[in-house]
This record gives structure tokens, sequence and C-alpha cells, in this order.
């Protein structure tokens, strides 16, 4: 599973980067310092989610993102940006951003995180809808849940570990 950094800052790309391999998580790492590398390797299977600055030097983030989601409407993608404003950021989950992120001084410690949660977006979205009935049922308790993290094929074929932790966390699950 990997994370593709568009940015054609290197010192950016280096510091998320070191955020998502200190994160624990296992992901691989690409690169991509424009709009068009980017476009290229966001078509490879392994790519997972895209973290997209807003200014590229061959297109704005907004343009890209257009493209991106023509192109794999399934990828997550956090939009990364040094110049944040509401209009931009309106425009951007318009566009089907999932998630928005300003830089400052410690912005790459919350993007692993953010990763997570989409990644986790989108594998309940994948859920089949006959599946989302029967989930919260067989999610009642944690040990259950630990269960189905364990020994679920599912989740070791498509590597959903990091998904179910971003599950159990966020979905309130009655327990009897």
């Amino acid at each position: 599973m990997a994370i593709l950094i568009a940015d054609d800052d290197p010192e950016a790309r280096a510091r998320l980067e070191r955020a998502l391999r200190e994160s624990g998580d296992g992901w691989d790492v690409c690169h991509a310092a424009s709009a068009k590398e980017a476009l290229a390797l966001v078509t490879r299977a392994d790519v997972e989610c895209v973290l997209l600055d807003y200014r590229l030097p061959d297109a704005d983030g907004l343009s890209c993102l257009r493209e991106l989601r023509r192109v794999r409407p399934d990828v997550p993608v956090l939009m990364v940006t040094g110049s944040g404003s509401e209009e931009v950021a309106v425009e951007a989950m318009k566009c089907g951003v999932g998630d928005y992120v300003v830089k400052h001084a410690t912005y790459a410690q919350v993007v692993p995180g953010r990763v997570r949660e989409l990644l986790g977006r989108r594998a309940l979205a994948r859920l089949r809808p006959e599946s989302r009935v029967h989930l919260p049922e067989y999610l009642r308790g944690r040990r259950h849940a630990e269960r189905l993290w364990m020994h679920s094929e599912h989740v070791h074929r498509v590597g959903l570990r990091s998904d179910l932790r971003w599950l159990w966390r966020h979905v309130d699950l009655p327990v009897h």
C-alpha cells in the first residue's frame, strides 16, 4: 500500500515521508514534484492515498484534483497547502478532496492520522450494502472486532488493519 506525496518542495516531501514512515503503519511512499508526475504515478494499483499540495509548478492543486478524480475516483486525497484560505478549502471539498491540512510548524504530525481516517472511510464505503447491515451486529464487542481483525481473510488480503483500528475509534457500536 503506497501513499503518493505530490509536492514540489523537497523539504515538505521529506517531512511528510518521515511522518508517514514513523507512524508505524508500514506504508510505502512515492513522490511526485509536479501534477504530471502525480497523475502518472496515481494510475499504479498500489497507490492508496494521495497527499496533494495546492501549488504545483505545472498546475494548481484543484485542477490536478479534478484529473485525479477522473482517473482514480476511489483514491482518497488529502490536500496540503501553505496558502490556505476558506475559498480554497470549500472548492477543494466540492472537487472531492477527503480532507484539508494547512502547512504550519507541526502539520506533518497530524498527516498520518488523517491518512488513516481517509483510508478507514474508504474501507467502510467499499463494504457491500448487505455487509454494512450485518457489520454492527457482528462487531458488538471488542472481542468480536479483534477476531475479525486477526482472522478475516479480507483484512489480510487487502491490508485493512489500520482501517479497522479507525473503525473501532470512530464508530459507536452498542455492546450487549
